[in-house]
């Protein structure tokens, strides 16, 4: 396999786009920082947390081989806080229907109805915000993982940072030009076709 550089046919500049994707990110983490908070009436909490992330150099973006991830914790977080007062309007709304109220005795479906609608509604927020959580987790574990095709194709690829062009040194299956150099958001573009990604 010949991975010269199709424009200026040098080797020395030349490295696998999985390397240079490496390469270009770093994971860290920062572990019980301790961050003042300020109170109005002159109290100081201090916080701790865990944060854990990653930077990725603008060329490691460029070659990334999936889109970006999108967190759903907030859809979580909102059907959990969700839950905490549709739970306590159903046990009120059993509460209230046990008392046998006379105004409630002249129409039981109406009253029902009425006492059980609010946490009716509650629950059908959580389910709604439950469900996009999981369709965002499933999403992200299928970006994740990739697909065989995108893989193998970015995988294959080349980048001469002499150049600043990413190419395939043989022809494969894929409708991408071998031996012919691209642009980095070019040959994403191509990756993420082939992993059916929506466009770069």
């Amino acid at each position: 396999m010949n991975i010269a550089c199709p424009q200026c046919a040098q080797v020395d500049q030349v490295q696998s786009v999985p390397a240079v994707h490496q390469g270009g990110s770093v994971t860290h983490s920062v572990v019980g920082g301790a961050i003042p908070v300020s109170y109005g009436d002159g109290n100081v909490t201090y916080l701790q947390g865990n944060y854990r992330g990653t930077s990725m150099s603008a060329l490691a973006r460029e070659l990334d081989p999936t889109p970006p991830l999108r967190g759903g914790g907030c859809f979580l977080a909102l059907a959990m806080v969700l839950l905490i007062p549709a739970v306590f309007m159903t046990i009120i709304g059993f509460l209230v229907l046990g008392d046998h109220h006379p105004e409630m005795a002249e129409s039981p479906i109406i009253s029902t109805i009425t006492v059980f609608a609010p946490a009716g509604l509650l629950l059908a927020m959580v389910a709604l915000f439950a469900g996009l959580y999981g369709t965002r987790v499933k999403k992200n574990r299928h970006l994740r993982q990739g697909t065989p095709e995108s893989r193998e194709l970015w995988a294959g690829a080349w980048y001469c940072h002499r150049c600043g062009g990413v190419f395939l040194p043989e022809q494969t299956r894929h409708a991408v030009p071998a031996r012919q150099l691209m642009s980095p958001s070019t040959f994403r573009s191509y990756v993420w076709r082939a992993g059916g990604y929506p466009a770069a």
